[in-house]
């Protein structure tokens, strides 16, 4: 299953936020990377390999809320 925009986001700790943007690989057609509302603040940019399951409207990270805010903003 592929993300959603506006899915919510959980890391192993916490929910986080939601999917605001799906980035795809030009070149492959995948996608690559999402990009992560926290709380409507600020978002980041989080690759595919740090996701663990995908359901309908949620995602779920495979990191702590404090590994996650180590990704850079977007």
């Amino acid at each position: 299953m592929q993300p959603k925009l506006k899915s919510k986001v959980r890391c192993a700790d916490q929910e986080i936020g939601e999917v605001t943007k799906v980035i795809v690989d030009p070149l492959s057609h995948e996608i690559s990377d999402l990009v992560v509302s926290v709380s409507g603040a600020e978002d980041r940019q989080v690759p595919m390999c740090a996701v663990e399951t995908v359901t309908d409207g949620l995602v779920q990270l495979r990191m702590s809320k404090a590994d996650f805010l180590e990704f850079a903003p977007f």
